[in-house]
């Protein structure tokens, strides 16, 4: 969508929310620096989204085809904001139903017994 220039709030939205859990799930205990597994990277690529969808798709682009091309600081806002959102509600989700949890499983993570492994 992002590429096609095609609902581009909405595709900067979804990505934000993957950028924003993943620093949320992986790399916000590392800091901030990429070369530490930091989350720089992801706000870079956060800023980029929302600087592409204040500045539009530009005239080769679906939206800008179909007439449909959203574009300023409200837009960029109301991306980041729902992609926030959207982040939020998934960590949330998944922590209530168990997954995606970092801790081991004890039936994958255990070396059988001596008497299992006869």
């Amino acid at each position: 969508m992002l590429a096609l220039g095609l609902a581009t709030p909405l595709a900067a939205s979804m990505l934000t929310g993957v950028m924003l859990t993943a620093i949320r799930k992986v790399h916000l205990k590392n800091g901030v620096w990429v070369t530490e597994g930091g989350f720089e990277y992801n706000a870079v690529l956060i800023a980029a989204l929302a600087t592409l969808v204040e500045a539009g798709p530009g005239p080769i682009s679906l939206d800008a085809a179909l007439g449909t091309e959203k574009k300023g600081g409200r837009w960029s806002l109301t991306a980041l904001t729902g992609g926030a959102i959207a982040s939020a509600l998934v960590i949330n989700r998944a922590s209530q139903t168990g997954a995606a949890t970092n801790e081991p499983t004890p039936a994958t993570d255990q070396e059988p017994s001596p008497a299992e492994a006869a």
